[in-house]
């Protein structure tokens, strides 16, 4: 089996311009095929006692847009799986915050599927978590997982790759295709007229980004059967 190298650059209390300021070094140089990304925790606790902390001149989102910016046009062929920042009910004078997390994980999990990253919601799997073990187990803080909680967040993933990977894999051994279906929705608003026209608009420059991936994949292993189904 291929040999797995593993580089942990993950630093406490980094906000999303302190991953942004050292992605060169850190993550592009080394030509990772996978980044496990988990950020966002400390942007939305530094907003939600900004006395605590100077003042918030470098905003998340631009900073988060400019990391998946250069994901893509650097590292074009790296899995991008984001974790969203999450908070253990360990600390109940930390409960309201939240509210304040739930803001910034929405705009970070919407940025993350837009650019294409795979999203694990770490909240629901430690809200699953806690329904057998005591929130300070897993974290005593609230924040920073114990060893049991990281062991919590390291199952989910394998979980995950595992049953990705199980997918393609046992279609591969039966000799078939793999089909991806994707389903979007935009615009969508009550009306009386059908929306289905809309819905299914994808403008000729996404097509032309269908085409273009269809033929990288077809250049890079001309033996793999891949074929694009129409649009219905």
């Amino acid at each position: 089996s291929k040999d797995i190298h593993v580089d942990i650059k993950g630093i406490a209390s980094n906000r999303t311009y302190h991953l942004y300021d050292r992605l060169t070094k850190d993550c592009i140089n080394l030509k990772p095929d996978v980044i496990i990304m988990l950020i966002g925790v400390n942007d939305a606790w530094e907003n939600y006692v900004p006395q605590d902390y100077p003042p918030l001149l470098r905003p998340m989102e631009p900073h988060i847009r400019e990391v998946y910016r250069r994901f893509k046009m650097e590292l074009p062929d790296t899995q991008i799986l984001y974790l969203m920042p999450f908070m253990i009910d360990a600390v109940e004078s930390k409960f309201p915050f939240h509210k304040k997390l739930d803001e910034y994980r929405e705009i970070l999990k919407n940025i993350a599927l837009e650019h294409g990253a795979l999203v694990l919601d770490m909240q629901e799997v430690f809200n699953e978590a806690q329904k057998t073990i005591a929130p300070k187990e897993l974290a005593i803080d609230g924040i920073h997982p114990t060893n049991l909680g990281h062991k919590v967040m390291a199952d989910a993933i394998e979980e995950l790759f595992e049953c990705a990977k199980n997918l393609f894999y046992k279609k591969y051994e039966r000799g078939r295709g793999v089909r991806l279906l994707g389903v979007g929705f935009h615009n969508v608003q009550d009306g009386l007229e059908d929306p289905q026209g809309e819905l299914f608009d994808f403008g000729e420059k996404k097509k032309q980004t269908i085409e273009k991936t269809v033929l990288k994949l077809k250049q890079k292993n001309p033996k793999l059967p891949l074929t694009k189904a129409r649009l219905i």
